[in-house]
């Protein structure tokens, strides 16, 4: 399946904000660079890969944002979202693609605890 332009030389994505979490590697890099391909600025989200952010950010130019944040912690989940409206004004698309399996010791009630709870926020419940 292909994607389509809507007319010869024109950019699905031309002058629109996207922010793509976990965007450093994998799946979240090759839809940062879709995007960047469609005209878009991006904002990509990265968190422990910071050569790969730096390599991405090199392919984006100055259509391209990183950045880092936590998304287990809600302070790093909001202070990406105001960074990514500083840059560019605005955020018209997010891809929620950041994702991670965190482990939970099962020796350790509270750790167990706490690891579910940040497997929650990175896969589900935060961008």
């Amino acid at each position: 399946m292909s994607i389509e332009t809507t007319s010869p030389g024109s950019l699905l994505l031309a002058g629109k904000t996207v922010l793509v979490t976990g965007a450093s590697r994998g799946i979240g890099r090759a839809t940062a660079l879709a995007a960047h391909r469609e005209g878009a600025y991006v904002v990509a989200h990265w968190a422990n890969s910071e050569q790969a952010a730096l390599d991405l950010q090199r392919r984006l130019g100055d259509r391209g944002c990183l950045v880092r944040a936590d998304l287990r912690d809600e302070t790093g989940t909001e202070t990406m979202w105001q960074e990514a409206l500083a840059w560019h004004g605005r955020v018209d698309v997010l891809v929620n693609n950041a994702g991670a399996w965190l482990g939970s010791p099962l020796e350790d009630p509270a750790q167990w605890r706490q690891g579910w709870a940040d497997n929650l926020a990175v896969n589900l419940t935060r961008p």
